[in-house]
């Protein structure tokens, strides 16, 4: 699994009362979570600056 830079997006869905506080959002929003359906394996990144991004979106 690759590193995220500090360059790049990460997407996740928060909830205020664990994942923020005064205004902040905390580094547990960002931890794997324990899920219905099992553990979270990794999270999901929007990779706009790596070297094969433009390669990858005329894939799609």
């Amino acid at each position: 699994m690759n590193q995220i830079s500090d360059i790049e997006n990460v997407v996740r869905v928060i909830f205020p009362s664990t994942m923020m506080k005064g205004g902040e959002l905390l580094p547990a929003a960002f931890n794997l979570r324990e899920l219905k359906d099992g553990a979270e394996k990794c999270i999901s990144v929007f990779r706009q600056f790596h070297i094969s991004f433009e390669t990858d979106i005329k894939k799609i």
